[in-house]
């Protein structure tokens, strides 16, 4: 019985245990090579791939034989892993930094060490990309140069010098077959990769302080809520530029009557991460939002009995968090974390038509004082994250994270769209609307309950998110002023319609009017309506700009039959339609807005924000 040529590659299954002087001890998942094979086949002779002074024999029952190829290096033929060649040298490379890491750990070279350890990071999250090859082609390409000009980035911070590659795919070229001329070209391009802070997908052009090359993260966790709740309340927290521009959609955390939310263990504490913050957003003037709203009685200091609970504007609170975000961005300690408490301010019913913008009181510090209840506060924990994605801050903080951390994305686009980062949202900011008295003597306490219906009537079930962490309900209810027939809410919901839907689809806004002793079901209370359709006629989303709404009559069994009211009366002013099948007050409206990117409104009205992935998807010819 003898020994036979094998000249394969294997891959450990199973750890064995080296019990000769001949054997080799090999661990799972090590890369062998198998030089020869026993005639029974029992055994196997060879070494570990990237350990070619490690040779002895092994079980060949441990190895399962992969796919291989040969390779000429100069007048040496060798045998490597078959495959995608980026992601061979990835694996090879990740191999041999490990010592290098250890060795720089060990001699306590922590300027040194901690560039090398964040590279090798990106290395293994843009190889776990490109091996799940669960993205687009153009998207692989472009991860595939940016995996190449981490690997050249280690390479120069380890001092070896670099390889020549291709410059539109990343892979490194075979010298062999490539003139010393075009070898000099690529060599020169590529050292310029190095040094240039303009030419794309180099990782030394990512890590240097551009001003809109880089996403941003803002980490929230709620340590504890000190004040006592008589009723049911909603808590909602966002982000907004200079306190006017709404930044982020709204993260919502619910508090029962009578209950506290005192400090629990850190894994029980609900967290969330503001997400894609731009450049230009953490250089201005950013503060994190808290808007409470209460359900329950519609006046809180009279003891009639309601058989409703109404949503009613309750307290605000607000914070300066650009401070955070520049503390951060010096800081170098990755467990820093900041505690801040967030004072609350109640409205009451003197400030409650101005809640939608009472927090710039607070920021301005004009009429805000007095509604400030001494004791009465959120504690917060931020963290800000700097030029990473979140799967990377995930790995290297894993305790600050849970299974319940939300993410709370940004209103449109983000400065960097990576990857596999598709969104088909669409954000619909209710501002206001103006209102008629009718024949009351008195303002209407005016509610607006808002559901998407497809051509036929139907409510599509699950379509409408009030924020992060909110369940997905049928119906969006705003909140109630009492006596305003001016209301500005500024309420962000978020429409989550299947994609086959959304062609039929609409918004149907229905207004209310609410007696604070309200006894009677509220449907028989409805006064008037608006739609506004998701999808243009031409198949394209609804165009960016103002929409103001005309709001009809809702006598008659017209204004529940979308084929009536959608083909026969205008949902807006400038709307071609004629025919008119409900009766329009010509004093009483609600205004629109889309916006199919990030931008500031620039008037009063509903606003509405389309992002542009669900546009293009749903025309991908424009």
């Amino acid at each position: 019985m003898g020994w036979r040529p094998a000249d394969k590659i294997a891959v450990a299954l199973h750890n064995f245990k080296a019990n000769g002087v001949h054997q080799l001890t090999v661990h799972i998942g090590d890369l062998l090579y198998v030089q020869e094979e026993l005639d029974s086949g029992e055994w196997c002779r060879g070494y570990i791939f990237y350990e070619p002074s490690k040779r002895g024999i092994f079980p060949a029952s441990y190895i399962s034989i992969k796919e291989s190829t040969s390779r000429n290096i100069g007048s040496e033929r060798i045998v490597v892993p078959a495959g995608d060649e980026l992601l061979v040298e990835a694996t090879q490379g990740l191999r041999e930094w490990r010592w290098k890491l250890r060795e720089l750990y060990v001699r306590g070279s922590r300027e040194r060490w901690r560039p090398l350890y964040h590279a090798m990071e990106e290395v293994v999250n843009w190889r776990r990309t490109l091996v799940s090859s669960n993205t687009t082609l153009e998207a692989l390409q472009e991860t595939k140069v940016k995996l190449s000009a981490t690997i050249d980035e280690i390479n120069r911070l380890s001092g070896c010098p670099l390889t020549p590659r291709d410059p539109a795919t990343g892979a490194a070229v075979d010298s062999q077959n490539t003139s010393i001329l075009e070898l000099w070209r690529l060599h020169r391009d590529r050292r310029a990769d190095s040094t240039s802070d303009h030419t794309p997908g180099t990782l030394r052009r990512q890590r240097k302080a551009q001003p809109h090359g880089h996403l941003h993260h803002l980490f929230m966790r709620i340590d504890s809520v000190d004040h006592p709740f008589t009723e049911n309340s909603e808590i909602f927290f966002f982000l907004s530029i200079g306190g006017k521009d709404q930044l982020s959609e709204r993260y919502l955390i619910t508090m029962a009557k009578g209950s506290y939310r005192q400090p629990k263990s850190i894994g029980e504490r609900k967290s969330c991460v503001f997400t894609d913050l731009g450049s230009k957003d953490i250089e201005t003037d950013i503060y994190l939002v808290c808007q409470i709203v209460r359900n329950g009685k519609m006046l809180q200091d009279k003891k009639y009995h309601s058989q409703h609970s109404f949503r009613r504007p309750y307290a605000v609170g607000v914070l300066d968090v650009r401070t955070v975000l520049q503390e951060q961005e010096s800081s170098e300690t990755a467990e820093h974390i900041k505690t801040i408490t967030m004072p609350l301010y109640l409205c009451g019913t003197n400030h409650e038509s101005n809640f939608a913008t009472f927090h710039l009181n607070v920021i301005q510090k004009t009429g805000a004082k007095g509604g400030q209840k001494p004791g009465c506060a959120i504690a917060l924990s931020l963290r800000a994250f700097h030029r990473k994605q979140l799967s990377v801050v995930r790995m290297e903080i894993p305790m600050l994270f849970t299974k319940a951390t939300e993410m709370v994305h940004k209103l449109g686009f983000p400065d960097v769209i990576l990857p596999g980062d598709a969104r088909n949202d669409i954000y619909v900011t209710l501002e206001g609307g103006s209102f008629s008295k009718g024949t009351k003597t008195a303002e209407r306490n005016v509610e607006v309950a808002v559901n998407v219906v497809d051509k036929s009537g139907t409510v599509i079930p699950r379509a409408i998110v009030s924020g992060a962490a909110a369940t997905p309900s049928h119906e969006y209810i705003s909140y109630i002023f009492y006596h305003n027939n001016n209301p500005r809410w500024k309420e962000t919901f978020k429409l989550v319609i299947p994609f086959e839907k959304v062609p039929d689809a609409h918004l149907r806004i229905v207004l209310r009017h609410l007696a604070k002793d309200e006894s009677k079901d509220k449907s028989e209370k409805s006064f008037a309506f608006a739609y506004l359709k998701v999808m243009n006629d031409n198949g394209s989303i609804i165009s960016d700009g103002t929409h103001e709404l005309l709001v009809y009559e809702t006598g008659g069994k017209k204004w529940t039959d979308p084929a009536a009211y959608s083909s026969q009366t205008p949902q807006s002013r400038g709307d071609d339609t004629e025919l008119r099948v409900c009766h329009h007050e010509r004093e009483e409206d609600i205004e629109g807005r889309v916006k199919p990117r990030p931008g500031r409104p620039q008037r009063q009205g509903d606003r509405y924000h389309i992002n542009p992935h669900l546009l293009h998807q749903a025309h991908p010819e424009n």
